[in-house]
């Protein structure tokens, strides 16, 4: 059994490696379709044969785009942990140690449950 316990690990990095090879082509497919509609109706099928002759470049526009939205994505999360841990040790200097922990758990139980209804 000891073998074989670590194997789902490849199981789940391969399904996370499989869904996000789907996505980019899913993305790169979207990219083709919004640029054919910004054409008239009768340019569009030739359109989408030219840009599909030349994926690669939407390929790399797709790519970067992503590469940008995960910046962005980063940079907001770096941000939101600094304000946290900043608001974490200023309650820690008001209340003490451990009515600041039940502060930021009861205030961390609050934002999960909301985010349900946020989306």
């Amino acid at each position: 059994m000891l073998p074989i316990a670590p194997l789902h690990v490849l199981f789940v990095y391969g399904a996370k490696r499989l869904n996000g090879i789907m996505e980019f082509g899913q993305a790169v497919s979207d990219e083709m379709q919004a640029r054919a509609n910004l054409l008239p109706l009768d340019q569009r099928e030739a359109a989408m044969k030219a840009m599909i002759a030349d994926r690669k470049r939407i390929e790399r526009d797709v790519y970067w785009c992503k590469c940008e939205e995960k910046r962005f994505a980063d940079a907001f999360s770096r941000a939101f942990w600094l304000c946290f841990w900043a608001v974490a040790i200023l309650l820690c200097c008001i209340f003490g140690i451990l009515t600041t922990f039940w502060i930021l758990f009861v205030g961390s139980v609050i934002a999960f449950i909301a985010s349900f209804w946020i989306g």
